[in-house]
């Protein structure tokens, strides 16, 4: 029986800048300008509180916690909207409001 790796931590990507930071070592975290900082997010469309990302069973699912402008995934080449848990994919990319990041699970 193969054993399934469990992902460490998540990087993030901004698209744009091209700035990245990891989180290691969580099982849920709340993304926004209020707690990780101005310095990570720059964009003001980014809300203080916009979503949260959380472990299930080896995988990182996210959903919008009430941001103003959305959190959303691309799954299966269309973007989705994340009101509900929705699936991060490993090389996939989150969307906070216009931002996109590149997803990488850290084994």
């Amino acid at each position: 029986m193969e054993k399934i790796a469990t992902p460490i931590g998540i990087r993030l990507t901004n698209q744009v800048t091209n700035r990245y930071f990891e989180l290691k070592f969580f099982n849920a975290a709340h993304f926004g300008r209020e707690k990780m900082g101005k310095s990570i997010f720059t964009d003001s469309t980014i809300s203080r509180n916009h979503c949260m990302i959380k472990l299930i069973k080896n995988d990182y699912w996210v959903v919008d916690v009430g941001s103003t402008y959305g959190t959303f995934v691309n799954v299966n080449g269309e973007e989705t909207a994340c009101t509900a848990l929705v699936q991060l994919q490993n090389g996939g990319t989150l969307k906070l409001a216009t931002i996109p990041f590149l997803v990488e699970y850290i084994f």
